[in-house]
């Protein structure tokens, strides 16, 4: 019975394979090069067809990252293969993973394996690309050492990140969600010319906040919440039709208690150890999200930055970019021992 459930089973699969396979077949050679959409990307510092880069390259549009629960890297691991990230306790820690190549290090002066670069300006640190990911128009994965171009931090790769511009006509668009955990996350930008053809701006901002997922039964309080919000504008001055200038200013704040976790194993020394400290260890169970623990678990972290591009077009194929761009990125972890032991007081700084 078994056998002949896999062989049905097994043919309806065959079956379904061909029937969507019979169309691509159908088609001709000029109704298949209409079919496929050109994607432009600046994977090499300038705009080409995808097909043509000769680098291992993934491209998200902004409206694939806008349709996940929230824009973010975490959001895009799961739309790009090869690309993953490893969680941490403090967003400083959490590392961007490409062809499972990425730097793990609880060292502030740790540099990554994985770039990200948004509009031109490289992130120090990968613990700076950990936000809501707002008004993006694409984002490109590039896979192997990028170094020639993007700098000596991309031996295992690249994030490109592309956001949306000013216009030269007026657009808006706002959007919000809600979910369980009370849930509530808002984006919005609007765009369009400020004097003339020449100069136009652009404002995108968001605020996402969502109630703890765990409880610390040491007091009560909820932990692993969300409370975060950024502010982004932008000018393009275009005082000639071949120059042009993009001025960026940006400004976000998090502020959560996070990040704690459940305890699914507890070795047989940290047990002698309860023993002799005569502590009594909540009991495991990775579902009830619940922890004990006597001093606060908290993040906070501010970002500040401004760049400025200058663009040239000497001649139909040739053009002069000029970036230039500062970032101040301050992060705060405050974390314990996950117990409700006076061993460690509390990490960090206050």
């Amino acid at each position: 019975m078994k056998s002949l459930l896999r062989a049905s089973s097994a043919m309806a699969l065959a079956a379904i394979s061909v029937g969507y396979a019979a169309p691509a077949f159908a088609q001709t050679p000029a109704e298949a090069e209409e079919s496929v959409a050109e994607i432009v990307v600046t994977a090499q510092k300038r705009s080409e067809n995808l097909q043509s880069v000769p680098v291992a390259v993934s491209v998200l549009s902004g409206q694939a990252l806008a349709t996940t629960a929230r824009p973010s890297i975490e959001s895009a691991a799961q739309l790009v293969p090869s690309l993953n990230f490893l969680k941490s306790g403090t967003t400083l820690n959490q590392t961007i993973f490409l062809r499972g190549v990425g730097t793990a290090t609880f060292s502030i002066a740790g540099e990554p394996s994985v770039s990200t670069v948004v509009d031109g300006v490289v992130y120090a640190r990968s613990g700076e690309a950990f936000n809501d990911l707002v008004d993006v128009a694409q984002m490109e994965v590039l896979r192997g050492p990028q170094g020639t171009l993007f700098g000596k931090n991309t031996t295992a790769g690249a994030l490109n990140i592309v956001t949306n511009g000013p216009t030269p006509d007026f657009e808006a668009s706002a959007e919000g969600t809600y979910g369980n955990y009370d849930l509530r996350h808002f984006r919005g930008s609007v765009s369009g010319p400020l004097a003339g053809s020449e100069l136009a701006g652009r404002l995108t901002g968001y605020v996402t906040e969502r109630d703890g997922t765990f409880t610390n039964l040491y007091n009560g309080q909820d932990l692993n919440n969300q409370n975060k919000y950024g502010l982004r504008g932008q000018l393009l001055w275009t005082p000639l039709p071949n120059l042009s200038g993009r001025f960026i200013a940006e400004y976000s704040h998090q502020h959560e208690n996070c990040c704690v976790y459940p305890m699914v194993s507890i070795t047989q020394a940290t047990l002698d150890r309860d023993a002799y400290m005569e502590y009594q260890r909540e009991p495991i169970d990775p579902y009830n999200r619940a922890v004990k623990e006597d001093t606060a678990t908290e993040n906070s972290m501010d970002q500040q930055a401004g760049s400025a591009q200058f663009d040239w077009k000497i001649d139909e194929r040739n053009k002069l970019t000029s970036i230039s761009a500062f970032r101040h990125w301050t992060f705060n972890p405050i974390s314990d021992d996950y117990t409700s032991m006076q061993l460690v007081p509390q990490t960090g700084v206050d």
